[in-house]
Order: C-alpha cells, then structure tokens, then sequence
C-alpha cells in the first residue's frame, strides 16, 4: 500500500469519525420526553449523546479525540458554554430551541447518570 493510499483511507476515517461527533451533537439537543406533566427524561439518542460526551467511565469522546487529535475536556467544556451562553456562537449552528434542549438534557443526566444501556422506555410512553 503506497503512503497516497494510507493518507487518503486516514482522512476518510477521520471524516467518518467527525461526522459521528457532530451527530451526537444533534443528538444531544433533541427535545426530552414528557412523562404525564410533570417528570421528564431525555430522549433515548439524547441520553446515548450525553453518555459518549460526559459519562465518566465510559466516555465515546475521549477515544475519538485522540484519532481527531483533539482535547475531549475543552470540546466539553465550549460545548457546554456554547450551548448555556446567552448568544449562540456562529460556528456551532445550532438553534436556540436545540441548546436549550441541551441544557435540559444536560441538567438531566448530571442529576442522574444512567448508562445508556441501563436506560428503559415504557412502549406505552408517547412522545410529545
């Protein structure tokens, strides 16, 4: 395999990688779910996106950021100041409507952790 070959399949890799974190950046602002009126969780692609990005154990972020060669704890740290800042930065193109449905999501999992797959959804449950 020749070195072109070898960098092209890294940078292909490295797209697929990125895409996969911006997704659970989207994923990570879709709104919660409303249990009756009162009690809420988040949405079940929501509560995977927090675990990858937040969980202490088992953190997706922190393996992707060094293939991305990046820092995991300062992405989180903009994320989260991004996403609770009055004025949404520019570059993160995300609506107000989907930081603050980060912001819930976030309160939520910081009151209660669960890991993803420790997480159960009544079928009976409707979506708002």
């Amino acid at each position: 395999m020749t070195s072109v070959t070898m960098s092209t399949n890294a940078i292909a890799e490295k797209r697929i990688l990125t895409a996969v974190v911006a997704h659970a950046v989207k994923d990570a602002c879709i709104a919660p779910v409303l249990l009756g009126k009162v009690a809420v969780r988040p949405h079940e692609d929501a509560q995977s996106a927090m675990n990858f990005f937040f969980n202490t154990k088992r953190s997706g972020i922190d393996a992707y950021a060094i293939w991305l060669e990046f820092d995991a704890e300062r992405f989180r740290e903009k994320l989260i100041q991004a996403c609770f800042d009055n004025v949404a930065p520019k570059d993160l193109h995300l609506t107000d409507d989907q930081r603050r449905n980060f912001r819930a999501n976030y309160k939520l999992f910081r009151n209660a952790p669960v890991l993803a797959d420790e997480w159960t959804y009544d079928e009976e449950e409707e979506e708002p």
